[in-house]
Protein backbone atom coordinates (compact mmCIF):
# COMPACT_ATOMS: atom_id res chain seq x y z
CA UNK A 1 0.00 0.00 0.00
CA UNK A 2 1.70 3.58 -1.02
CA UNK A 3 1.38 6.00 2.10
CA UNK A 4 -1.87 7.57 1.00
CA UNK A 5 -3.58 9.08 4.07
CA UNK A 6 -6.61 6.74 4.98
CA UNK A 7 -9.45 8.30 7.25
CA UNK A 8 -11.61 6.00 8.98
CA UNK A 9 -15.29 5.89 7.99
CA UNK A 10 -16.81 3.18 10.19
CA UNK A 11 -15.84 0.50 12.75
CA UNK A 12 -17.18 -3.02 12.43
CA UNK A 13 -19.37 -4.36 14.73
CA UNK A 14 -20.92 -7.69 16.02
CA UNK A 15 -22.08 -10.85 13.75
CA UNK A 16 -26.00 -10.14 12.52
CA UNK A 17 -27.99 -13.58 11.33
CA UNK A 18 -26.48 -16.77 10.10
CA UNK A 19 -24.45 -15.47 7.10
CA UNK A 20 -21.52 -13.63 7.86
CA UNK A 21 -22.93 -10.23 7.82
CA UNK A 22 -21.74 -8.03 10.41
CA UNK A 23 -22.94 -4.35 11.78
CA UNK A 24 -21.68 -1.48 10.85
CA UNK A 25 -20.81 1.74 12.20
CA UNK A 26 -20.04 4.27 10.08
CA UNK A 27 -19.00 7.60 11.10
CA UNK A 28 -20.23 10.05 8.32
CA UNK A 29 -23.23 12.56 8.65
CA UNK A 30 -25.04 10.40 5.68
CA UNK A 31 -24.49 7.03 6.75
CA UNK A 32 -25.55 5.47 3.32
CA UNK A 33 -22.80 7.65 1.51
CA UNK A 34 -20.43 5.00 2.10
CA UNK A 35 -22.00 3.32 -0.69
CA UNK A 36 -19.74 5.66 -2.97
CA UNK A 37 -16.62 4.80 -1.70
CA UNK A 38 -15.00 2.18 -4.23
CA UNK A 39 -11.59 0.97 -2.10
CA UNK A 40 -12.03 0.53 1.73
CA UNK A 41 -8.96 -0.43 3.90
CA UNK A 42 -9.51 -2.35 7.21
CA UNK A 43 -7.23 -1.63 10.26
CA UNK A 44 -7.73 -3.95 13.66
CA UNK A 45 -6.72 -2.16 16.62
CA UNK A 46 -3.22 -1.13 17.08
CA UNK A 47 -1.91 -2.40 13.82
CA UNK A 48 -1.39 -0.92 10.34
CA UNK A 49 -4.28 -0.12 7.37
CA UNK A 50 -4.33 -3.09 5.10
CA UNK A 51 -6.25 -3.30 2.37
CA UNK A 52 -9.83 -4.61 3.04
CA UNK A 53 -10.69 -7.90 1.74
CA UNK A 54 -13.60 -7.98 -1.30
CA UNK A 55 -16.48 -6.42 1.04
CA UNK A 56 -20.40 -5.99 0.36
CA UNK A 57 -22.55 -3.48 2.02
CA UNK A 58 -26.29 -3.90 2.64
CA UNK A 59 -28.95 -1.86 4.29
CA UNK A 60 -31.90 -3.41 6.29
CA UNK A 61 -34.41 -1.11 7.48
CA UNK A 62 -32.11 1.96 9.21
CA UNK A 63 -29.33 -0.50 9.71
CA UNK A 64 -25.86 -1.14 7.60
CA UNK A 65 -24.11 -4.34 7.81
CA UNK A 66 -20.95 -5.65 5.72
CA UNK A 67 -20.27 -8.81 4.53
CA UNK A 68 -16.43 -9.89 3.89
CA UNK A 69 -16.20 -12.36 0.58
CA UNK A 70 -15.35 -15.66 1.68
CA UNK A 71 -16.18 -15.24 5.48
CA UNK A 72 -20.12 -16.80 5.44
CA UNK A 73 -20.22 -17.82 9.11
CA UNK A 74 -20.87 -15.85 11.54
CA UNK A 75 -18.21 -16.75 14.21
CA UNK A 76 -15.73 -17.22 12.00
CA UNK A 77 -16.84 -13.56 10.66
CA UNK A 78 -17.16 -11.93 14.11
CA UNK A 79 -13.55 -13.26 15.05
CA UNK A 80 -12.04 -11.72 12.13
CA UNK A 81 -13.73 -8.35 12.03
CA UNK A 82 -15.58 -7.59 14.99
CA UNK A 83 -14.18 -3.90 16.39
CA UNK A 84 -11.76 -3.37 13.11
CA UNK A 85 -12.16 0.03 11.49
CA UNK A 86 -12.53 0.72 7.72
CA UNK A 87 -11.42 3.75 6.32
CA UNK A 88 -10.44 5.49 2.78
CA UNK A 89 -8.30 6.95 1.18
CA UNK A 90 -8.39 11.17 1.60
CA UNK A 91 -9.14 11.60 -2.01
CA UNK A 92 -11.93 9.98 -2.18
CA UNK A 93 -13.59 11.59 0.39
CA UNK A 94 -16.29 14.98 -1.00
CA UNK A 95 -15.28 18.17 -0.17
CA UNK A 96 -16.51 20.30 2.77
CA UNK A 97 -18.03 23.61 2.48
CA UNK A 98 -17.44 26.04 4.40
CA UNK A 99 -16.33 25.67 8.59
CA UNK A 100 -16.84 21.77 7.82
CA UNK A 101 -13.94 19.76 8.84
CA UNK A 102 -13.19 16.16 9.04
CA UNK A 103 -12.71 15.05 12.47
CA UNK A 104 -9.06 13.64 11.32
CA UNK A 105 -8.36 17.36 10.20
CA UNK A 106 -8.77 18.50 13.56
CA UNK A 107 -6.64 15.83 15.46
CA UNK A 108 -3.42 17.25 17.58
CA UNK A 109 -4.62 21.47 16.78
CA UNK A 110 -3.82 24.15 19.74
CA UNK A 111 -6.94 24.78 21.47
CA UNK A 112 -6.50 28.88 22.65
CA UNK A 113 -8.91 30.86 24.08
CA UNK A 114 -9.63 34.70 22.66
CA UNK A 115 -7.15 35.73 25.36
CA UNK A 116 -4.39 33.75 23.43
CA UNK A 117 -4.19 31.11 26.24
CA UNK A 118 -3.57 27.38 25.01
CA UNK A 119 -5.95 25.41 26.83
CA UNK A 120 -5.41 21.94 25.43
CA UNK A 121 -4.62 20.41 22.06
CA UNK A 122 -7.58 18.36 20.15
CA UNK A 123 -7.17 14.72 21.18
CA UNK A 124 -10.00 13.21 19.75
CA UNK A 125 -13.60 14.44 19.18
CA UNK A 126 -16.78 12.69 20.14
CA UNK A 127 -20.24 12.40 19.11
CA UNK A 128 -23.18 13.62 21.20
CA UNK A 129 -26.83 13.58 20.64
CA UNK A 130 -26.48 17.41 20.83
CA UNK A 131 -23.43 18.03 18.81
CA UNK A 132 -20.04 16.69 18.74
CA UNK A 133 -17.41 17.59 21.14
CA UNK A 134 -13.71 18.46 20.90
CA UNK A 135 -12.26 16.42 23.69
CA UNK A 136 -8.47 18.41 25.02
CA UNK A 137 -5.12 16.84 25.95
CA UNK A 138 -4.33 19.34 29.31
CA UNK A 139 -2.31 19.58 31.86
CA UNK A 140 -4.31 17.30 33.82
CA UNK A 141 -7.98 16.58 33.01
CA UNK A 142 -9.66 16.05 29.75
CA UNK A 143 -11.53 19.21 28.76
CA UNK A 144 -14.41 18.73 26.93
CA UNK A 145 -15.78 21.90 24.34
CA UNK A 146 -18.84 21.62 22.24
CA UNK A 147 -17.86 21.88 19.04
CA UNK A 148 -20.74 24.33 17.82
CA UNK A 149 -19.50 27.28 15.36
CA UNK A 150 -19.96 30.98 16.72
CA UNK A 151 -20.94 29.91 20.20
CA UNK A 152 -17.75 28.08 20.89
CA UNK A 153 -15.57 27.50 17.79
CA UNK A 154 -14.34 31.21 16.59
CA UNK A 155 -11.88 30.22 13.89
CA UNK A 156 -10.39 27.00 12.90
CA UNK A 157 -7.31 27.32 10.83
CA UNK A 158 -5.38 24.43 9.41
CA UNK A 159 -2.24 26.22 8.29
CA UNK A 160 -1.76 27.77 11.47
CA UNK A 161 -2.71 24.51 13.67
CA UNK A 162 -5.29 25.92 16.15
CA UNK A 163 -8.45 26.48 17.03
CA UNK A 164 -9.79 29.91 18.25
CA UNK A 165 -12.40 29.23 20.97
CA UNK A 166 -14.59 31.36 23.49
CA UNK A 167 -13.69 29.26 26.39
CA UNK A 168 -11.93 30.68 29.90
Amino acid sequence: MSQQKIIMVARVGAPHGVRGLLKLHPFLEEPESIHQFKHFYLRHPNQAWQEAPKLSLTKKGQALFVHFANFDQPEMAGLKFTHAELGVTREELPALANHQYYWEDLADLNVINQQGQLIGVVDHLMATPAHDVLVLKGDTDPVLIPYVWEHFIIDVDLAKKQIIVDWD
